[in-house]
């Protein structure tokens, strides 16, 4: 080489960039993707005056999956939630002459504000805009058998979480509700057919504003998390009671459930017994 001390310095200058890169790597922080994925069998109570006066009982099987991210590394106090949730039941009227089939799907996604008072303790305060729709099927003989759950709501939602610390493991108990605030419902007059809706056109007093006056309720879960060492398990409780009216009738939809389930990050699929790197945050830290 006709400049040895040239090829030198071009070589400090590329093994010096190499090592500030490996440091910066250890110190550039990311936000992880925690989901908690769960299934259910709820105890139902169903109540559609357009289908029936009487309250009908039965049961389910549902599945729900739960997705937390903080905004970004700088940003800690706030995260982004979402979630969704499925049920297919099965109920009964009181002399059980009639049954009645229920299929629902219900997503939703909104902001939290983290406040910590203490360590290993999370208040959170946001608001969640959610939308519903379900299928209710009645046996009966009659001309209006079916019924369509429609539904928008945004939701003020709060939330509370605190680690318990043993010598092996941090396990945690958390719990959610989520109220209804305002949004829309869809919701035919009694005795309006399908037919004269969708074939015919015919869409009056079927539209509805909700709010806290025409729609009142609750949406409840608790769960308790076991780290194990490539899982983490969650056992808890979920519950839920909405009541609204609109056109004179008044409907309600009761549910309660154990659920078991597991949550993991999406970047290292572990527990918290081998957590990620610190330079990783979770949202549910």
């Amino acid at each position: 080489m006709k400049h040895p001390k040239l090829g030198i310095l071009i070589a400090c200058i590329c093994l010096t960039s190499s090592f500030l890169k490996a440091q910066n790597s250890d110190t550039v922080k990311y936000t992880l993707k925690s989901v908690s994925n769960n299934f259910s069998i709820p105890q139902l109570t169903i109540n559609d005056a357009y289908l029936s006066p009487l309250e009908y009982k039965g049961i389910g099987v549902g599945f729900g999956r739960i997705t937390d991210q903080y905004l970004s590394p700088q940003n800690t106090n706030f995260s982004f939630h979402s979630r969704q949730s499925g049920i297919v039941g099965f109920t009964t009227n009181p002399t059980s002459s009639a049954f009645m089939t229920y299929v629902a799907y219900n997503y939703g996604w909104g902001y939290y504000y983290h406040y910590r008072p203490m360590s290993g303790m999370q208040l959170l305060v946001g608001g969640v805009w959610d939308y519903e729709l379900g299928y209710k099927s009645n046996s009966r003989n009659v001309n209006n058998s079916t019924n369509i759950d429609l539904s928008s709501s945004i939701n003020l939602a709060l939330g509370f979480k605190y680690n318990i610390i043993t010598p092996k493991r941090i396990m945690r108990v958390s719990m959610t509700i989520e109220t209804p605030l305002m949004g829309y419902m869809f919701v035919p007059m009694g005795g309006m057919s399908y037919y004269e809706i969708l074939v015919m056109g015919n869409f009056d007093n079927c539209s509805h504003l909700s709010h806290i006056f025409n729609r009142q309720g609750y949406k409840q879960t608790f769960a308790f998390e076991i780290p194990l060492k490539r899982m983490t398990w969650r056992v808890g409780l979920s519950s839920q009671n909405i009541i609204y009216q609109a056109n004179g009738m008044t409907f309600t939809n009761k549910s309660s459930a154990i659920t078991l389930g597991a949550s993991f990050d999406m970047a290292v699929f572990s527990g918290r017994i081998n957590s990620a790197p610190a330079n990783f945050l979770n949202a549910n830290n």
